[in-house]
């Protein structure tokens, strides 16, 4: 009889322990749930609370924001290292600043060394360059004061038309409906067929129709010319603008050589800075009847395509010594320069001289003797009224 009591303890040890194993897996699940659903509620409240940041992202003004362009300043880059370049070869002393208007500016000068000084020279360097540029000028604006020359070289304003062009307000309309047009999503599914059909072309009137498009044709056909109109007054001022201040900075470098004592001046223009040299020694001329003690030498002279007026228009009406020199660098054609050579013979202008040295490159020493010589037969010593 104690083999069944025994068998009957045990049987009742293995149920309890089952049913402790079964108490404790149940708790095990119930607190896996809570913790499940605790780490829900916490990443709902986070969804929650960034909701705001993701509305303020997705706003129209976020997914389209102003167009921006960074605008490079080339001139200016060159012209501040050209001064770092002279201060770090101990030829700070060489840089004088100069004021013109509201702007200043800074110019080159050097005192004449021969001890026999001939007069001033005002140096105009060419578009892209500076008032030291390693071919012509600067050989010019010291090679010079070996031969009774002070020199002047200075700095010229950035030409119009190479800024970025302002898009017409038609033109950003157009581009701003294309944008939204290609932003608008795309209709699928059952969606499709929620559509209000009311829209669709099918159902529009024709005199709806004819309407838009009427409109659409008239501002196809008015929005160029409006564009141009906007635009073209902006190019009429810009270049005005910078006519007004390469001419206010050479009258500010011939009376800064004035003031140095330098009465005899000449005028050395290379490439497109010839036409606005030219001007000045004609608005010259025309305030003081005259326009002695001046002399004008360009350089493979160009016709600047922003002036009002041509190159051989305003040569024509100066009376003092002028040298056209042209060198293999030359870019113009040769009926150009035989063109403006006529003009000038035409009006029997004696002190007009054309020099062709098509062979020569402006980089050769020639091309400074050649200058030397005529600045002495020409223009220096010339004794005022």
């Amino acid at each position: 009889m104690r083999i069944p009591l025994l068998v009957t303890l045990m049987t009742a040890v293995s149920f309890n322990l089952y049913t402790h194993a079964a108490d404790e897996e149940e708790t095990n699940l119930v607190n896996d749930n809570a913790a499940t659903e605790t780490a829900t509620a916490a990443a709902n409240s986070q969804v929650d609370t960034k909701t705001p940041s993701i509305a303020e992202d997705t706003s129209p003004e976020s997914q389209n924001p102003a167009r921006l362009r960074v605008r490079p300043y080339p001139d200016a880059e060159r012209h501040q290292s050209l001064i770092e370049y002279l201060q770090q070869h101990q030829r700070q002393q060489e840089v004088m600043t100069l004021v013109a208007g509201e702007a200043s500016f800074y110019g080159l000068f050097l005192r004449e060394r021969s001890g026999n000084p001939q007069g001033g020279i005002l140096i105009l360097h060419d578009l892209e360059q500076h008032g030291h540029w390693p071919t012509l000028v600067a050989p010019l604006r010291e090679g010079l004061t070996e031969h009774g020359w002070t020199t002047l070289a200075i700095e010229l304003p950035t030409a119009p038309g190479r800024t970025i062009p302002r898009r017409s307000e038609a033109l950003t309309d157009q581009t701003d409906t294309v944008d939204s047009i290609a932003n608008e999503p795309e209709i699928e599914g059952s969606d499709a067929e929620n559509v209000d059909t009311n829209n669709s072309p099918e159902n529009s009137t024709d005199s709806a129709v004819e309407t838009d498009e009427n409109s659409m044709v008239t501002t196809a056909q008015a929005s160029p010319s409006n564009s141009l109109n906007a635009v073209e007054p902006d190019i009429n001022s810009m270049v005005n603008t910078y006519d007004e201040a390469i001419q206010a900075r050479i009258d500010a470098a011939l009376s800064f050589l004035n003031s140095r004592g330098q009465l005899n001046l000449a005028i050395i223009a290379v490439g497109d800075s010839a036409i606005w040299a030219a001007k000045h020694i004609q608005s010259r001329q025309r305030d003081n009847d005259n326009a002695r003690g001046i002399a004008l030498l360009m350089i493979n002279a160009r016709e600047f395509p922003g002036s009002p007026l041509r190159l051989t228009q305003v040569l024509e009406t100066l009376d003092v010594p002028i040298l056209d020199l042209i060198t293999g660098d030359s870019t113009q054609s040769d009926w150009q320069i035989n063109d403006r050579k006529g003009a000038m013979k035409r009006k029997h202008l004696m002190g007009y001289q054309q020099i062709q040295q098509s062979s020569a490159s402006i980089r050769d020493t020639s091309i400074n003797r050649r200058i030397r010589g005529w600045l002495k037969s020409n223009a220096a010593g010339t004794e005022l009224p």
